[in-house]
């Protein structure tokens, strides 16, 4: 559902910007997405601007990026740990749309702004998810060396924030194994129980 709501947005974007710079782009997608059905109506199109699909090395792929255009999600987390200055963007259906504006009242919808609580990377969602829209600020990160600094640098800001206590990796793997071994020793004391004691 987001490739064939945001794909062709994107696409005519890219058209736009291969009009005004140099640019080499790359699609990031998981393993197997671009031989989904839901791309096999894009791929001439993806073909005719030469885009490179590359799959399962997303990462790589922002880190080496001087521009991520990044559905609004974790992957903008992922552009703000690895520094990359982000235009973001997101569309769903109008009937969802509908609904989840009234339940939900938030000041930004991109988590980077949500962590920052401020408007650090342009987000562009629903209605405002328009070629002409990415277009101009994806030209304004691509063409002024200071603002894309600017931004990296309140990236930089966020990625302290989310990192202040240590590395999230470490800390992640560590509450992964308190957990396991937690449930081992409760697995291992119910072993322990005399048979006796269980009727």
């Amino acid at each position: 559902g987001e490739a064939i709501r945001h794909l062709p947005v994107l696409l005519d974007t890219v058209a736009e910007l291969r009009r005004r710079f140099d640019l080499s782009v790359l699609l990031a997608t998981p393993r197997g997405f671009y031989r989904a059905t839901a791309f096999s109506k894009f791929r001439e199109r993806i073909g005719a601007l030469s885009i490179q699909v590359v799959e399962g090395e997303t990462p790589d792929c922002i880190g080496h990026a001087d521009l991520a255009l990044a559905a609004s999600g974790t992957v903008t987390v992922e552009a703000a740990i690895l520094g990359t200055p982000t235009v973001t963007f997101y569309k769903v259906t109008p009937l969802t749309w509908a609904v989840g504006r009234r339940l939900v009242k938030l000041p930004f919808l991109s988590m980077v702004n949500l962590i920052a609580e401020r408007a650090i990377v342009p987000e562009f969602i629903q209605d405002a998810m328009t070629p002409v829209n990415l277009v101009q600020a994806s030209s304004e990160l691509l063409s002024n060396p200071e603002a894309a600094e600017r931004m990296r640098l309140e990236l930089a800001s966020v990625r302290l924030s989310l990192t202040r206590a240590g590395d999230p990796f470490q800390f992640a793997a560590e509450c992964i194994a308190e957990h396991l071994n937690k449930r081992a020793r409760t697995s291992n004391t119910v072993g322990e129980v005399p048979q006796e004691t269980i009727r």
